[in-house]
C-alpha cells in the first residue's frame, strides 16, 4: 500500500461512517474529480446533491454502515467519476454491501465492503456518453389485449404496438427502442419464454434446486405472481446491451449490475451426433435458423419474415 493510500486510510479511520461525505477534504476531492472527468464546473452542485442521497442511504441501511470506510469513500468518489446520481427516482445506481474474503481459502477473513452498482438505466447513460447510442425510449410493457407484433424483415427488426385500455394484467413481454448515433434505430424485446429462461438462471445463480424458489423475488412480485413491471423494463435494457461492445467502467469501487443469464455450456456430444455430422458433410444440412410466425392461438407457419404477433383478436 502506497504512503498516500495509507494516509487516506488513516484519515478515514478517524471519521464516523455517516460523516465521511461531509468532510471538507472529501468534498474537495469529489468536486475536483467530477469537474476534471466531465470537463464541467458543476462539481459543487453535484456534490451537495449526492452528499444528501449518500447519507440518506447510509442512515437507512445498517449493512452499509458496517462496510469499511475506505470502500464507502471509494464508492462516493466513484459517483463523481461515473457522473451518476443515487437519486432513487432515477434508478441509475445503488450502494450495495457485500462480504469480501481478504484472507485465504484456508483461513478466510471477511470484510464488508460497499460497491457502487450501476443499474441498466445507468449503463444506458454511460453508453450514451461513450458514443455508442444517441439514447433510448422508455421500455414498454405489453399485456394481453394490446396490439403487438415484433420480428425481423429484410434484416431489420420491427415492432408494431398499440396499447388497448381494455388490456388484461397478463404480461406478454416488454420492448425497447434504441436510438442510434447515425439517426437509425434498433429494437430489443423480452417475451414470456425469455422471462422464464432468465428466472431459471436467477434460481441457478442463487444455488436453487430447480423449483425457482431461489430466483430473484421480483420475478414473482407483480400482479398474479408475475414479474414486476419495473424489473422487467430494467431487464429489457440490460438485454439490449448483449450485442454492444463492453464499456470501460472507471473506478475501483464500481461495477455494472451483474448479468444473470450466464450459462455453463455442456460441450459433450450425444451418441448420435457423429451420424448427424456425416449427414451434414454429405450435403444434408439443416438450416441454421427458421423463420416463424406465432399468434395467440398457437398457430405457426414459415414465411419470409421472423415474426411474433400478439393482438386483441387472439385473447
Amino acid at each position: 500500500m502506497s504512503t498516500a493510500i495509507q494516509t487516506t486510510v488513516n484519515f478515514l479511520d478517524g471519521l464516523a461512517v455517516t460523516k465521511i461525505p461531509e468532510d471538507q477534504r472529501v468534498a474537495e476531492k469529489f468536486i475536483t474529480v467530477f469537474n476534471k472527468v466531465h470537463g464541467s464546473r458543476m462539481g459543487e452542485m453535484m456534490y451537495e446533491t449526492e452528499k444528501y442521497h449518500f447519507q440518506k442511504k447510509l442512515s437507512e441501511n445498517q449493512e452499509l454502515q458496517k462496510c469499511s470506510k475506505v470502500s464507502l469513500y471509494g464508492a462516493f468518489i466513484d459517483m463523481a467519476v461515473q457522473g451518476l446520481s443515487l437519486d432513487p427516482t432515477k434508478k441509475l445506481c445503488y450502494l450495495v454491501p457485500s462480504n469480501v474474503n481478504i484472507g485465504t481459502k484456508e483461513n478466510p477473513q471477511w470484510e464488508k465492503r460497499a460497491t457502487l452498482e450501476i443499474s441498466p438505466y445507468g449503463e444506458l447513460g454511460l453508453r450514451q456518453l461513450a458514443g455508442q447510442l444517441d439514447g433510448a425510449e422508455e421500455p414498454v410493457v405489453v399485456y394481453e389485449g394490446d396490439t403487438f407484433e415484433c420480428g425481423e424483415k429484410d434484416g431489420k427488426k420491427f415492432v408494431n404496438y398499440s396499447m388497448k385500455t381494455s388490456h388484461s394484467e397478463v404480461v406478454v413481454g416488454c420492448f425497447l427502442k434504441l436510438l442510434k448515433k447515425d439517426g437509425g434505430y434498433d429494437y430489443v424485446w423480452l417475451l414470456k419464454a425469455d422471462i422464464a429462461r432468465l428466472m431459471k438462471y436467477s434460481d441457478r445463480k442463487n444455488k436453487g434446486n430447480g423449483d425457482l424458489s431461489k430466483a430473484n423475488p421480483l420475478y414473482t412480485s407483480g400482479p398474479g405472481r408475475q414479474i414486476d413491471s419495473g424489473f422487467l423494463k430494467a431487464k429489457t435494457i440490460k438485454h439490449a446491451f448483449k450485442s454492444y461492445p463492453k464499456i470501460n467502467i472507471k473506478g475501483a469501487y464500481s461495477q455494472l449490475e451483474p448479468v444473470e443469464e450466464t450459462e455453463t455450456i455442456d460441450y459433450s456430444l450425444p451418441a448420435e451426433t457423429s451420424h448427424q455430422i456425416a449427414q451434414s458433410a454429405n450435403g444434408n444440412t439443416t438450416p441454421s435458423a427458421q423463420d416463424f410466425s406465432t399468434s395467440g392461438n398457437g398457430s405457426s407457419d414459415q414465411n419470409s419474415e421472423s415474426r411474433i404477433t400478439v393482438d386483441d383478436d387472439n385473447y
